[in-house]
């Protein structure tokens, strides 16, 4: 009985051996394509430089614009991030009490605002780029933009065949 459960036992043990090995192979030889970083917001700069019809020098300050942009911005998202962790973090313990979680929220409210509020300005800058022609077409892709993001229809083929309402 002792060495059929010996059998068993090696058996397993070179399985797992196996599948590490070949998992470990994989990791280091199989993955090693070269990952380009992703180009933040240029697909949307390109096209809204399309639709504006910007002119070469107006193309040239946008991009200084998103550039700058980003560079204020991401200290703000890490701050907006860390609230959020903070905020969610207090879900750990059984008792809260409510003026902890308000406080949190609104430490988290004042970080999404400082970031809503550096889009705003940065967009502004962007229309003040724009000739008086653009502006009109500037103001509809902020419109479209804005109402995209926050109008989504829901997704009901996830909803078919279950008993959510």
């Amino acid at each position: 009985m002792t060495s059929h459960r010996s059998k068993i036992l090696m058996l397993i043990i070179a399985a797992l051996l196996t599948s590490n090995i070949v998992l470990l192979s994989f990791m280091f030889w199989g993955g090693r394509r070269e990952r380009k970083p992703p180009d933040r917001g240029k697909p949307f700069s390109d096209y809204f430089e399309k639709q504006l019809g910007f002119t070469p020098d107006q193309s040239a300050k946008f991009h200084i614009l998103i550039d700058q942009h980003f560079e204020t911005l991401k200290p703000i998202m890490k701050e907006v991030r860390s609230a959020k962790d903070s905020l969610f973090g207090l879900m750990r313990f059984p008792e809260i009490p409510d003026s902890i979680l308000q406080q949190a929220a609104d430490n988290l409210a004042q970080k999404e605002k400082a970031q809503e509020l550096q889009s705003f300005r940065h967009f502004r800058n962007v229309r003040e780029l724009c000739t008086n022609e653009q502006k009109p077409k500037f103001d509809t892709l902020i419109n479209k933009m804005i109402n995209r993001s926050f109008s989504r229809p829901p997704n009901n083929s996830n909803l078919k065949g279950s008993n959510r309402d």
